[in-house]
């Protein structure tokens, strides 16, 4: 939860035996609308990173590079075809 819960951008954390603790922030987010919509639309866009959509345009981009870079090194060198 901690590398993507980012405490009162995105939601809250709180050690989970500290029920004052727990209590207070669910008591803000209660009290508070403007705070309460405004880490759901945060933590909206920070989900975006985490996307079926995103992952796969990632992996398509470090498999055509990994590509890219075995085929540079598989180029043929022709001034050895010529000599033999």
């Amino acid at each position: 939860v901690g590398d993507t819960v980012q405490d009162g951008w995105n939601g809250f954390i709180c050690a989970q035996e500290n029920l004052p603790a727990y209590t207070a922030k669910m008591m803000r987010l209660l009290m508070d609308r403007d705070q309460r919509l405004q880490m759901g639309r945060n933590a909206r866009l920070d989900a975006e990173q985490y996307s079926i959509e995103r992952t796969m345009q990632m992996m398509l981009e470090r498999y055509q590079l990994v590509m890219d870079r075995a085929t540079s090194r598989r180029k043929p060198n022709h001034r050895n075809r010529l000599s033999a």
